[in-house]
């Protein structure tokens, strides 16, 4: 009894170290997500006005004297700056995140290392502005006029810039990771070394244009003009030079669905994986409430006496007189008719002792002595926190997977990735990965911890 009992004390500590060994893994990374959510949100929070609702400049040839009231302040979020004048002026690391610029004449206007984070420049006149380094994610340029413009360094991700004219604009090293190009007139521009991952450049004009050492993992140049383009040293460039083709390493098929399509998918496998789990740990608790969690396993936890013989009852087949009688040593009923008779001394089977009397914990055995109903229901609790988890983790793996096999083609269209799939995992979903395969892993270790009968 004292082996078993240190033996089970040993389990014990034995998955409570784990529990513990796991929980200091995954800890850190948890917080790292957590504090990223909130630096995440409260920057959410500073730019989360609506493009236009800042200050009212729309139409206004905006002096340098009112510009300089600004500078090095966020005053100009969202500020509504449509049609307005602001050409030639100096605004250098201006923030004009989801400044609203449509049709703004900003030719030859400074703006190295400024922040346009969202902001909406359709048709605006950037002639020969001067855009270096500037940070400009998720901005609409659609149609906006770019010539000459510089572009060095900038972080155009996600950017829109359909039907924008860049001719002779110079974007070397500039980012271009999934911006859509497609219908722009890129004639004589200088993309050197761009970083254009995903990029869609579909129709677009690139006529003697400098690609050289251009990382174009992804892109598409499905009907682009490609007439004197130079792709010397380019990672994956077009197959041709005669337009309509994609790179040869990202010839897969297209596939029309839309980004929220698939996630509803992708959603959905999730509710059923935690659907899944979370009916299994019901069944299990429930199963335990109605058995005691052991069938025909009583490892002496069962009741005294049941289905053992009751103590004192039966004294085996021969009473003391040595018939065939009860306990008490009669052969029959004496006088009844045709009963047996006394026995005799020495007659019958002889004395044969009875089976054992009252063996606890023979047949059915309970759990008294482990855990109640409290337990049980803390068990419980944990196993669904960690259904919860195994949830999250596969969610965020399947976006990561998607989001590296499913190269943007267009508004609703996705082009399946072929040989390019590892390099575009490796590239930008691997933090996600990870952290998703340490959720998962911690979601199992509370599952298991859930299940154990501690």
């Amino acid at each position: 009894m004292r082996a078993a009992r240190d033996g089970r004390q040993r389990r014990i500590l034995g998955r409570l170290s784990a529990v513990l060994a796991a929980g200091a893994f995954t800890l850190p990374v948890m917080i790292t997500l957590v504090v990223g959510s909130a630096s995440a949100a409260g920057a959410a929070t500073q730019a989360g006005c609506a493009p236009g609702s800042g200050p009212h400049l729309a139409g206004k040839r905006i002096t340098a004297a009112e510009i300089a009231r600004y500078q090095g302040t966020t005053g100009l979020r969202c500020a509504d700056l449509a049609g307005a004048d602001l050409h030639g002026l100096n605004l250098i690391q201006i923030d004009l995140t989801k400044a609203n610029l449509r049709r703004a004449d900003l030719r030859h206007a400074e703006l190295g290392q400024a922040t346009l984070n969202g902001a909406q420049l359709e048709d605006a006149d950037l002639r020969s502005a001067d855009l270096i380094q500037a940070t400009m994610t998720g901005a609409d340029l659609a149609g906006a006029d770019l010539r000459s413009a510089k572009l060095g360094q900038a972080l155009l991700h996600g950017a829109d810039l359909s039907g924008a004219d860049l001719r002779s604009a110079n974007l070397d090293q500039a980012t271009l990771t999934d911006a859509d190009l497609a219908s722009a007139d890129l004639a004589k521009a200088s993309l050197s070394e761009v970083q254009a991952n995903g990029a869609n450049f579909r129709d677009a004009n690139l006529t003697d244009a400098d690609l050289t050492a251009a990382v174009l993992t992804g892109a598409h140049f499905n009907g682009a003009k490609l007439q004197g383009a130079s792709f010397t040293g380019a990672t994956n460039p077009p197959a041709s030079a005669s337009g309509g083709a994609l790179g040869t390493s990202n010839a897969g098929p297209l596939v029309s669905i839309s980004k929220r399509t698939w996630q509803l998918y992708l959603l959905g496998a999730t509710a059923l994986l935690l659907v899944s789990m979370v009916t299994r740990s019901l069944r299990r608790y429930w199963w335990i409430q109605r058995t005691g969690g052991r069938f025909m396993t009583g490892r002496g936890r069962g009741y005294p006496g049941t289905m053992g013989g009751l103590p004192g009852s039966g004294g085996g087949f021969a009473g003391p007189g040595g018939s065939f009688g009860g306990p008490w040593g009669g052969g029959g009923i004496p006088g009844s008719p045709g009963g047996f008779t006394p026995a005799t001394p020495g007659a019958g089977f002889g004395p044969m002792p009875g089976p054992a009397p009252g063996m606890p914990g023979g047949f059915i055995g309970g759990m008294p002595g482990s855990a109640g109903r409290s337990g049980r229901a803390g068990r419980l609790a944990l196993s669904m926190l960690g259904a919860l988890v195994a949830a999250v983790g596969f969610w965020l793996l399947g976006t990561a997977v998607l989001h590296a096999v499913l190269i943007p083609a267009g508004a609703a269209a996705y082009r399946l990735c072929s040989a390019t799939c590892a390099s575009r995992l490796a590239g930008g979903s691997i933090t996600s990965l990870i952290v998703a395969v340490l959720l998962m892993a911690f979601g199992w270790v509370l599952r298991v911890v859930g299940r154990a009968r501690l």
